[in-house]
């Protein structure tokens, strides 16, 4: 018996549901599979993209995290001079260090005026010095 057959014939409004719900059950399964699949290799290829990622650059040291939800940052917001926290990481860990942020993430911090320039130098899209910055930088070097 086709669907059309049976919407045809006088039903209650249940009746009709159900008969509309059995054609399309497994309808839905297929599409909930192939969200769960869809879903199963993104995340695969997330994982891959930060695992080679990983493996292929320098590993820089840095304090462990205290949390995966925070990372480090709590502890700097909560610090009343979160500066101090920033030089005693580069006093133990060098000039160049991660930190730990959020969900698992870390933050590169440079404290190294060279490699500051040379980020800034190669890294042209994210930095555009603007006159008032100039300004100010040439007051901050000059002390």
């Amino acid at each position: 018996m086709s669907l059309d057959t049976l919407l045809s014939t006088p039903r209650t409004v249940s009746e009709v549901l159900d008969t509309i719900l059995i054609y399309l059950r497994p309808y839905q399964w297929y599409a909930f599979d192939a969200a769960v699949a869809c879903t199963t290799v993104w995340a695969l290829l997330r994982w891959l993209r930060t695992s080679h990622r990983q493996v292929h650059t320098t590993q820089l040291r840095g304090p462990p995290s205290e949390s995966f939800l925070y990372g480090t940052n709590k502890r700097i917001l909560d610090a009343e001079n979160s500066g101090a926290i920033y030089e005693a990481w580069a006093v133990e860990y060098g000039p160049v260090y991660a930190i730990p942020s959020t969900f698992g993430k870390r933050t590169i911090v440079l404290n190294d005026p060279k490699a500051i320039a040379h980020f800034y130098s190669k890294d042209t899209w994210t930095y555009t010095q603007t006159p008032a910055t100039r300004k100010v930088l040439a007051n901050i070097v000059r002390g």
